[in-house]
């Protein structure tokens, strides 16, 4: 799977283009700072998930517009697929596979598996819990088409919950506690299968990158220990006064915790900026291995600055490491030693201004 030229109108900084050939396995963004390389990987995850990883859809447009379009072609299984995502501040946003709306962008993400790599991913690991279970959130969703859906109805039945404790609607809480325990059940249940899975690879790859000076492993905590849906009504049951008195629901797969342990205990902690960036960088090669296995087939990887804050020895190290992938996107400063990376299978894009062009191709 491959993407095979990508066309953007009125979408942040970048000037519109049709059909941009980025027909290669590996291509090199090259430019300053703000000039767009981040926004045109950005394009390419937006049609891949169906939503940004930088900001909202209004944000999106350029200044003084009110709509946006992004497509892309792409090669799979020897099919062709053309891709699109809109946006236009009346009608909202639209998904397409081959000029046939989509209804439900996990249709997107079904379809066109991306690994993003990001300075942003330190935020999974000295963040807040909430990053980390967002991690394995996308993670599992990657991995198992119905875990979407699971976590759809877990988040539907959160938000009813909170509403009747919060204004004391008491007629349909026990309904409300029946169906949470259900989703919540479910959803542990596969949060812990990905989990196990997981550990073992981001185990093997954080103690290859750090020379075997980082042993760790990932410890899950959930909020319910749901030995059964009985198990977890009785639990939430136990805690009705509490949760009232609150007005939220205060055990769930919501208040979920992953740790990076050490014999010590959660080593983010305790870990130097370098080693924390080490550990997310280990995440997502896991992450992507872990797509890898489940499915037979290799994900596209989305660099953006992600070797900028690295020693050489250590980028070196770490593009030896780098997981198989059908297609690799790389963002560069014109000044980093990219020339080092550079194969037959590479092209160099240079962008200025939003523009792009190439300086070879393959």
């Amino acid at each position: 799977m491959q993407f095979v030229s990508v066309s953007f109108f009125n979408f942040r900084n970048l000037e519109t283009i049709k059909d941009f050939n980025c027909n290669a396995e590996k291509i090199f963004l090259i430019g300053n700072n703000g000039t767009g390389k981040t926004n045109f990987l950005d394009v390419l995850y937006t049609i891949c998930y169906g939503s940004s990883f930088k900001a909202s859809d209004i944000a999106n447009a350029q200044h003084g517009t009110s709509s946006w379009k992004i497509s892309a072609i792409k090669h799979t299984d020897k099919l062709v697929d053309t891709l699109s995502v809109s946006w236009d501040k009346e009608t909202g946003k639209q998904y397409s596979i081959n000029e046939k709306k989509v209804h439900d962008r996990k249709e997107l993400i079904e379809k066109n598996p991306v690994i993003l790599f990001s300075y942003e991913d330190l935020s999974f690991v000295k963040g807040s819990n909430e990053s980390r279970r967002q991690f394995l959130d996308q993670t599992a969703s990657l991995c198992d088409n119905s875990y979407i859906e699971c976590l759809r109805n877990f988040k539907k039945l959160l938000k009813l919950k909170n509403f009747s404790l919060k204004n004391h609607t008491l007629d349909l809480l026990d309904i409300y506690t029946e169906q949470f325990s259900v989703y919540a059940f479910e959803l542990v249940q596969k949060r812990r299968r990905i989990i196990t899975e997981l550990s073992q690879i981001f185990s093997d790859t954080v103690f290859k990158i750090t020379n075997g000076s980082c042993k760790l492993s990932l410890r899950y905590i959930p909020s319910l220990a749901e030995a059964s849906i009985d198990d977890c009504r009785m639990q939430i049951k136990k805690i009705n006064g509490r949760e009232l008195s609150a007005g939220m629901s205060l055990k769930g797969p919501h208040r979920d915790k992953i740790e990076f342990i050490d014999e010590i205990g959660d080593f983010s902690l305790r870990a130097s900026m370098g080693q924390l960036r080490a550990i997310a960088l280990s995440m997502r090669i896991a992450q992507s291995l872990i797509f890898s296995k489940f499915h037979g087939t290799n994900p596209i990887h989305l660099y953006d600055d992600v070797l900028l804050e690295l020693d050489y020895e250590k980028r070196i190290q770490f593009i030896q490491y780098l997981p198989p992938s059908s297609q690799s996107f790389f963002t560069f400063l014109p000044t980093e030693p990219y020339r080092d990376y550079l194969d037959k299978k590479t092209m160099i894009v240079e962008v200025s201004n939003g523009r792009f062009f190439h300086r070879n191709s393959i």
